[in-house]
């Protein structure tokens, strides 16, 4: 099996954080010059948006859009999280149901309960469950144990939950309803800290320098810059982001059979995730695919949904079109590489 390689390094000045599996470039972050995801502020109400679900906020990095919340009135302050990033111009997503993630845990502060990752072994979820419960006694915000506190040590798992929620505290003491001045009450994490928490344990993590001073990495990097995406055989797709929605063709190359038409979708279903993690593309895509038999499609999207099972962006599947494309939506929570990376 190809090792997996995790480089924290820098391009440019910012930081980056790349994934490498054997020569495959499988997940790459990148700071920009935009709020951090996950940044905490307090905002202010500006004004809400009839017919639009939602208010527009003040922050101290500019204004924000909070969806839902008809019933905000102007001048209303609360805390609120940058969910995504602004795209042309238009303001900051934010959500009220704030998260503080750590790598063992995740603090829920509007969401009370104790819950344990599925994929924790059963063995163990007692234990940690145990520890949570300790941690969080005359709380009433919510912990969810992540799945990597399979592999950390009780006391630094305790530690970690006793620092997110000593956070939390802070926040919403320091978020008071009379103010109205928008302050930032925490940061977001920055790509080394986001590749600690969410990526799986590597064979080998090498940080510090420029990630391009190695060759692969940077050849892989380069990499996304091209459209044209190969895939098995004389397969190829072209992955291709447009203001509107991201269009993903599929073709087969020089075979014109329905059988290799089949070939290059199953192909393009399984390269799909990473090929969209890496260039940060989310929001609408979609599907033009290479010709295949109708009775097809149901293993099309099997191979689908399976190759983006272990993919952490929420991406909900939306179907066909009456003109044989499908739809998938992509929550847009990552700022475009070509964006950043110029």
């Amino acid at each position: 099996m190809p090792k997996t390689r995790i480089f924290l390094g820098y391009i440019d000045g910012r930081k980056v954080a790349a994934s490498m599996i054997g020569q495959h470039l499988d997940d790459l972050l990148a700071d920009s010059d935009a709020p951090l995801l996950g940044t905490i502020y307090h905002a202010v109400v500006d004004r809400r948006v009839r017919g639009h679900g939602g208010s527009y906020l003040r922050t101290p990095h500019g204004s924000a859009f909070l969806r839902g919340k008809n019933a905000l009135q102007a001048g209303t302050a609360l805390p609120v999280q940058v969910t995504g990033y602004a795209r042309d111009g238009k303001a900051t997503p934010v959500t009220s149901k704030i998260i503080i993630k750590g790598r063992f845990a995740i603090l829920t502060p509007s969401a009370p309960g104790l819950n344990v990752s599925r994929q924790v072994p059963i063995e163990l979820r007692d234990d940690l469950r145990a520890i949570a419960r300790e941690v969080m006694v005359g709380s009433d915000f919510g912990v969810i144990v992540r799945t990597a506190a399979h592999f950390g040590n009780q006391s630094d798992i305790a530690s970690e939950i006793a620092q997110l929620r000593t956070e939390a505290e802070q926040i919403f003491k320091s978020s008071v309803p009379s103010s109205r001045v928008p302050t930032v009450l925490r940061q977001g994490d920055d790509a080394w800290t986001v590749a600690r928490n969410e990526w799986t344990p590597a064979t080998e993590v090498i940080s510090g320098g420029s990630i391009l001073d190695y060759d692969d990495v940077a050849e892989a990097i380069e990499a996304t810059s091209d459209h044209r995406i190969p895939l098995a055989e004389d397969a190829y797709m072209y992955l291709e982001a447009t203001r509107a929605l991201v269009a993903v063709d599929v073709n087969t190359g020089a075979s014109t059979s329905l059988v290799a038409g089949l070939k290059a979708n199953l192909a393009a279903a399984r390269t799909l995730p990473a090929s969209l993690r890496v260039r940060g593309l989310g929001g609408q895509i979609v599907i033009d695919l290479a010709p295949m038999r109708k009775h097809s499609r149901p293993r099309f999207e099997d191979a689908l949904r399976e190759a983006f099972r272990t993919d952490r962006i929420d991406t909900m599947f939306a179907g066909w079109t009456p003109l044989g494309n499908y739809e998938i939506r992509r929550k847009d929570c990552r700022m475009r590489l070509g964006d950043i990376l110029v």
